[in-house]
């Protein structure tokens, strides 16, 4: 009775799980192809549906929110106008139900704008990261305190501050410029290491905001690092998202990065050490129970051996 209790799972958790496709979201700023779901309607339109285009393409509501963070609080979901029954997720969960019936719309350039939008969750979600292998490598292979490192050293620090920077590094820019300084990623993440580890570790005040009292400067001022000046809060002009038309906004980005970020990042690397330095655990059951399919398969091997020869 628990697996009923549990959805299926053997295990009960604290939260519920969400995917974050940084690989997805990696190849789109590269101009890779990226898998898809063909999303159709009643009327025949259809649009390729991406989760990382959720992010790219987020409400300026959401400005200040990086990919990990977004993916925390809010959920998509779709207009049942216009869907056909079957193509598009019905979940139902309590997790998925609307708070306060706010529609957050996406930015000109989603391809469905007009059949999808976020919505705020009751109860955040733990994000389970999906990065290409070999992304993020142990932080010993960085040679940090190098000033002069090797080629295949610098390779790795780039790819490891964008990752890095994807998942928490609030940005816009499909060429990924928000995300470098001076042309690198590493440089870019290297600014905002050096500020939250150099002047005394940055503490975050709190995580886990419930939902129905997340505010969105509340989570700048007291969630995110930030290496720009605050004072001087010029921005990009761009579209107003899903803000009503009298509240015209900007957008910028690049210039935070939120400070549990760190944390989870030190976490990688501490399960990355203990895979090379521990292996993997052995499976105690397939090691020492006995392999019935194989005794069988032996059996009958023997009898057909048997009979060839009489």
């Amino acid at each position: 009775h628990s697996l009923a209790v549990n959805k299926g799972s053997r295990f009960h958790f604290s939260h519920q799980f969400a995917e974050l496709l940084v690989g997805q979201l990696e190849d789109i700023l590269d101009k890779k192809e990226v898998s898809y779901i063909i999303r159709k309607c009643d009327d025949g339109a259809q649009f390729r549906d991406m989760s990382a285009n959720d992010y790219i393409y987020r409400s300026l509501d959401l400005d200040d929110f990086c990919f990990y963070h977004q993916a925390m609080y809010y959920t998509k979901r779709y207009k049942k106008e216009g869907h056909k029954e079957g193509h598009h997720n019905t979940n139902d969960d309590d997790d998925e139900k609307i708070i306060g019936n706010e529609k957050i719309l996406f930015r000109e350039g989603h391809l469905g704008k007009d059949f999808a939008y976020l919505t705020l969750m009751p109860r955040l979600k733990i994000p389970v990261t999906s990065i290409p292998e070999g992304k993020l490598c142990r932080i010993e292979e960085l040679d940090i305190n190098n000033e002069n490192p090797s080629d295949v050293t610098r390779e790795k620090r780039e790819t490891y501050a964008k990752m890095a920077l994807l998942m928490f590094c609030p940005f816009r820019d499909l060429d990924g410029n928000d995300l470098k300084h001076d042309g690198s990623y590493w440089q870019k993440f290297d600014a905002f290491r050096k500020k939250h580890y150099g002047e005394g570790k940055t503490e975050m005040k709190r995580f886990e905001i419930p939902p129905k009292t997340l505010d969105v400067k509340t989570i700048r001022d007291e969630q995110y690092l930030s290496i720009g000046d605050d004072d001087d809060d010029e921005r990009v002009p761009g579209d107003n998202g899903g803000a009503s038309d009298g509240d015209e906004k900007e957008a910028q980005g690049g210039v935070a990065f939120w400070i549990k970020g760190f944390e989870i990042l030190q976490n990688v690397e501490d399960r990355l050490s203990v895979e090379k330095c521990q292996g993997r655990a052995p499976d105690v059951l397939s090691d020492e129970a006995p392999n019935l399919c194989l005794d069988d398969d032996a059996a009958k091997n023997t009898k057909e051996e048997s009979d060839d020869s009489s």
